[in-house]
């Protein structure tokens, strides 16, 4: 539409030229310069008609006013051609004036109406255009949430049973049989607790199998120091006594 007007504009301006041109080279010239804009705006209108947001009528109404233009230029070339100059220049001043006035202004309420229309288009942009970066901040929130619960769910699974079964074998290690081993745990990580649980089990049952075989063997040695004892008192006795008697 811009481009339209623009045109209108030195369609206007070429008019008057043409009522103050001298010689009929001039007025030819003239003519075939306002025909090849002419055509720069039928073809420019022809676009905007495709392009308007609007009711497209409403461009095709300006085409056809423009068309009706073409006869008021006719009548100031025929006047000319009689060498009726005033009259040609009256038309210009005064009907053909007034008629590019009412074109450009219904010009002027497309352009308006075209503003009005990028406008509400850029708004409703501007609109989706925050609406996606809410659901982004969102989604992105909902991300980190999972990625935590995902980190949190890996060390619970993996880091925590490894931190039981490295205690449980240091303890091991250093002869501490007196700790729990808490399996809870059904994969490698948990096999390897119950190994090492088995393993600590073993070594208390030996050890307490070895500490009663202890206390037994001491038992037996303590009643065997007292028999001793007891025999070395009798044996002393009846030295005794046999000394007196002799």
């Amino acid at each position: 539409v811009l481009s339209a007007e623009k045109c209108i504009i030195k369609i206007h301006g070429a008019m008057k030229d043409v009522v103050l041109s001298k010689t009929p080279e001039e007025l030819i010239v003239l003519n075939n310069i306002i025909d090849s804009i002419e055509v720069n705006v039928i073809s420019s209108l022809g676009i905007a008609e495709k392009q308007f947001l609007g009711n497209p009528e409403v461009i095709v109404s300006l085409s056809e006013r423009f068309t009706t233009w073409r006869s008021i230029r006719r009548e100031v070339f025929f006047l000319l051609d009689a060498d009726r100059v005033e009259d040609a220049a009256e038309i210009t001043k005064g009907k053909g004036a007034k008629y590019v006035a009412e074109l450009l202004e219904e010009m002027d309420g497309v352009k308006t109406f075209a503003a009005e229309k990028a406008l509400l288009f850029k708004n409703s942009a501007n609109a989706s255009s925050k609406k996606a970066m809410r659901l982004t901040f969102v989604l992105s929130f909902i991300a980190v949430i999972v990625a935590v619960l995902l980190a949190s769910m890996i060390t619970r699974s993996v880091v925590i049973p490894l931190k039981s079964a490295t205690d449980a074998a240091r303890q091991l290690g250093e002869g501490v049989l007196d700790f729990d081993v808490d399996i809870g745990y059904d994969d490698e990580t948990g096999q390897l607790l119950k190994s090492i649980k088995l393993s600590v089990d073993n070594l208390k049952s030996q050890i307490n199998e070895i500490t009663q075989a202890t206390n037994q063997i001491s038992t037996s040695a303590n009643q065997i120091v007292t028999s001793t004892s007891q025999l070395t008192a009798s044996s002393t006795e009846i030295g005794t006594s046999i000394s007196q008697t002799t």
